[in-house]
């Protein structure tokens, strides 16, 4: 294969002062500061793990990477720096809005973090309440207002489909008066296993949901509606979750974080006491097949609006796309989830609707040749 782009880096922070009543992600409750032995533990893994090479992404997310001290930041940008060779990077982190103090912009600053993702949600007290946030609509206008005053780069994370529905338009409205260069739009998840997903609450009715998301389409015209969920300026799209949408190479370091090199697939265990007992147990350690790998590279280009390139495709692995892909990718631009058009497929608006649709069809195509 041809030699890969500068890697992206994921560090996972699990910890959170409250837990939101819809997060599946890998959390601890943590009503004081991030435990000593967590960031020993993750300086420990980043150090110890096999890993190197060029480096261009930083994303601490979580959980809530805000609540890091200054000197929870020195240590691991500390073995970041030891570990890779970081070349001028996007250093995105994940704040909550009641975490965001001139003394932590001054530090966040000072360790090179020079991206900022709000996870703001909702500028309605009555969704951030059923959501189970804990912030308030006035905390995240202070927040964002900061935000925007200290930092270029920036991101805001709103989430629709909840109720009242009357509050996204005041939301995204809201939103907008900040100018962020970033937005993301996330649907409500009522997952099993969160408190949302297990207290009997039904979620609203796809065509709602879908109005809510046209809504975001429409306010937020101005910007490249770039990925299924992701809004940007002209040069501010993320570039660490780019990686993951073109499905390249990244590390991951913490408690459930993947990984992908090559073709090898690796996931920490996904317990935060186990992590912190032993950080290099991998939970999943993965060879994918060349045709695993070809699948999930389509199926996550088809979440962005460029798609993917028959050049790209072959300067990846050697091949025609049409060699492999060509009578489904066929079938997907007869049903109008796709468009072929300069060399290029591309999801279609119908496309980014039916994402799942789309991504099923591919895989279906290949379900009795490999384990997906």
């Amino acid at each position: 294969m041809a030699s890969s782009p500068p890697l992206g880096v994921y560090i996972h922070i699990p910890y959170c002062r409250r837990i939101c009543r819809y997060c599946d992600f890998v959390h601890e409750p943590c009503p004081a500061s991030v435990p000593h032995d967590f960031i020993d533990s993750l300086v420990h893994e980043i150090m110890a793990s096999s890993s190197g090479g060029a480096v261009d992404s930083i994303f601490l997310g979580g959980g809530t990477p805000s609540l890091l001290t200054a000197k929870d930041l020195q240590f691991i940008v500390g073995a970041l720096h030891k570990k890779y060779d970081i070349q001028s990077p996007e250093f995105t982190l994940e704040a909550n809005p009641d975490d965001v103090t001139t003394e932590k912009l001054n530090y966040w600053q000072e360790y090179g973090i020079n991206r900022i993702s709000l996870g703001v949600q909702s500028f309605s007290d009555d969704t951030l309440r059923f959501l189970g946030r804990r912030h308030t609509a006035k905390t995240a206008l202070d927040a964002a207002a900061k935000i925007a005053e200290t930092f270029e780069n920036w991101n805001l994370d709103l989430i629709y489909g909840a109720p009242p529905l009357s509050s996204w338009k005041k939301t995204l409205a809201a939103a907008l008066s900040f100018d962020p260069p970033h937005i993301a739009a996330y649907a409500l998840g009522y997952v099993p296993g969160t408190e949302l997903g297990d207290c009997g609450l039904k979620p609203y009715a796809d065509l709602t949901v879908l109005r809510q998301y046209r809504r975001a389409e429409e306010m937020l015209s101005a910007y490249n509606h770039y990925e299924i969920s992701n809004f940007a300026k002209k040069g501010k799209e993320s570039r660490h979750n780019l990686k993951y949408w073109r499905n390249e190479e990244h590390d991951a370091y913490g408690p459930g974080a993947y990984s992908l090199r090559g073709n090898r697939r690796q996931c920490n265990i996904p317990f935060v006491e186990s992590y912190i007992v032993d950080p290099l147990y991998k939970a999943e350690d993965q060879i994918l097949s060349p045709l695993q790998l070809k699948l999930e590279t389509m199926i996550q280009h088809m979440r962005l609006k460029e798609g993917i390139t028959e050049a790209y495709y072959y300067n990846r692995f050697q091949e025609n796309i049409a060699d492999q892909f060509g009578s489904i990718l066929n079938r997907l631009i007869a049903d109008g989830l796709v468009h072929h058009k300069n060399n290029t497929y591309f999801p279609t608006r119908k496309g980014f609707y039916f994402n799942d649709t789309l991504g099923l069809q591919l895989v279906s195509r290949f379900e009795n040749i490999i384990d997906v």
